[in-house]
């Protein structure tokens, strides 16, 4: 093969196939092209005897989407029917690329009899999943709400139970959230590790009546008491009055865990004794004692609000818990989502050593795209079929492009493995920083923006503009910057509904401008933060 037409950065990616690698790859940098180029490389007859690959059927290769496992797969059998590889080739369409639950399905339908399961089974859609997990959020919800558990009963009644918005926090999404990262765990549920409740609200609350009680006789011993005292010692007596009521009906609850807890009349108390700023009495005549009450409230508010925290944390994880259980129920065994494909893999592997080692003995390169959307459950899987050290493996990723968060994907799971390669291959480090399909300018432009300190900072990638101008088929022909800015303000008693007709009126003269200029209306997009405005 050659490979003098490839940068220095993609022909060690290419040529290395015994070590681990950990390509970070920018936007447009031709990752693609390169992994099509090592699939070849590595089935040529160039390839060094230390690794020696005999059939496509040896290599694994995981994309994130369907259309990029088939754009590689397109890619892989052009570049072996050019080299003369036909027999190879006509193997792509069967070969071990695809995305990571395409290779779960596999994995569990070669071995359906040893695990017990269907191999005719079927994965249920999203919107199927959405629906049973609804169904099952509703129905642990109403039964929380006639139950006896007066806490998680309470809990439940003191926020809202579903979203308002997409800003909105409910108890819906926290345990959305939780489940995601969960379930994103090789050990799930198990894994979720929460505070202990600590603390005596009744020990907390008589400490604050000695404060209070303090509070007042220093207010009262003042030679020139201010509107401020004046206020303070209005406010405190109050508050002793409440939270000596609260005392003498709750005295007895020591814990915050106590089923005779009343969360919100202790709130009410607690929280009813005085706040003071950090300038109140902190003269050197000043009584040193205001000093002493304004770190002893804070101090012992912190344990209230570390104890509360605590409280909610187990709630909300017995919830989830409780809604992962109904959702299994609903949907019924023969009911797989891709959650259960990725879990049901890695158990497979994890329980059958023998099935790991099998696959392990099979495939003499692992590689695995967009790694930056990668969990430590999809990390798992891996490892269990990768050779020791991770040495037939090569992922590419790139953090800045990081989008899948909310599905329980986690960039410390790809910084984690950059450090473990650097310890072990530091020269497998290899970043792609030529960017094939961006003109220098808007390169230029964002490079400024996400390089500031308020954003990635110095881990921003910058990337080099490579492309061939001669082989743009529709060059830029407009006569303004590449690149302009507008920033659009608008006084107090302006409507924002005409502020944002006014911004949509000046991208559609933009655009018309383009088109009188020789553009395509077809070559132009408008990104927005949400469609709420889209109509406009």
């Amino acid at each position: 093969m050659n490979l003098d037409p490839c940068p220095p950065g993609q022909r060690q990616i290419i040529t290395t196939l015994n070590k681990p690698l950990m390509v970070s790859a920018g936007a447009g940098s031709g990752k693609t092209f390169t992994l099509t180029q090592r699939i070849a490389y590595a089935l040529s007859e160039d390839t060094p005897d230390a690794q020696p690959v005999q059939s496509i059927s040896q290599i694994m290769a995981i994309t994130f989407t369907k259309k990029a496992a088939a754009e590689l797969k397109s890619r892989i059998k052009r570049q072996l029917a050019g080299m003369g590889l036909v027999e190879e080739a006509l193997k792509v369409d069967d070969a071990w690329i695809s995305t990571i639950h395409g290779m779960c399905s596999r994995v569990l339908r070669e071995h359906a009899l040893e695990l017990g399961i269907d191999p005719a089974f079927s994965v249920i859609s999203e919107t199927e999943s959405k629906r049973y997990y609804e169904e099952a959020f509703d129905s642990v919800i109403k039964r929380i709400q006639e139950s006896d558990d007066a806490a998680l009963r309470g809990f439940v009644g003191s926020l809202d139970v579903y979203s308002q918005g997409p800003a909105s926090p409910s108890i819906e999404t926290w345990v959305r959230k939780i489940t995601s990262r969960a379930l994103a765990l090789p050990e799930g549920f198990d894994a979720v590790v929460v505070p202990e409740v600590e603390g005596d609200p009744s020990a907390l609350m008589r400490q604050m009546v000695e404060l209070g009680e303090t509070f007042i006789s220093c207010l009262e011993g003042l030679p020139k008491p201010g509107k401020t005292d004046a206020k303070n010692h209005e406010a405190t007596t109050k508050a002793l009055e409440v939270a000596n009521e609260y005392l003498l009906e709750y005295g007895g609850c020591t814990s915050f865990e106590d089923p005779n807890f009343e969360a919100a009349r202790f709130v009410e108390a607690f929280f009813s004794f005085p706040k003071t700023s950090p300038k109140y009495h902190v003269k050197e005549s000043d009584p040193a004692f205001f000093a002493e009450y304004r770190d002893a409230y804070a101090f012992a508010a912190g344990q209230v609000e570390a104890a509360f925290s605590a409280r909610d944390v187990q709630a909300l994880l017995r919830i989830a818990r409780a809604v992962d259980e109904e959702y299994q129920c609903l949907k019924g065994a023969a009911g797989i989502d891709n959650v259960d494909l990725l879990r049901m893999a890695f158990h497979a592997l994890a329980d059958h050593p023998e099935i790991a080692d099998a696959y392990q003995t099979q495939f003499r390169i692992i590689m695995i795209d967009e790694f930056q959307d990668t969990d430590e459950l999809q990390v798992a899987l891996v490892r269990a079929l990768a050779q020791p050290g991770l040495s037939n493996v090569c992922t590419v990723g790139d953090a800045q492009q990081s989008i899948y968060r909310f599905r329980g994907a986690d960039v410390s799971v790809y910084d984690r493995h950059l450090a473990s390669v650097a310890s072990t291959n530091e020269a497998g480090l290899i970043e792609l920083a030529d960017n094939f399909r961006s003109h220098g300018d808007v390169l230029a432009f964002v490079d400024c923006v996400f390089s500031q300190p308020s954003v990635f900072g110095r881990s921003f990638m910058s990337l080099s503009a490579s492309r061939d101008p001669g082989r743009i088929d529709c060059p830029y022909q407009g006569s303004d910057p590449r690149i302009e800015v507008q920033l659009t303000t608008y006084p107090r008693g302006v409507a924002s509904d005409a502020a944002r007709a006014t911004v949509a009126q000046r991208i559609a003269e933009r655009f018309a401008k383009l088109v009188d200029e020789g553009h395509s209306a077809g070559d132009m997009v408008v990104l927005l933060g949400s469609m709420r405005c889209a109509d406009i």
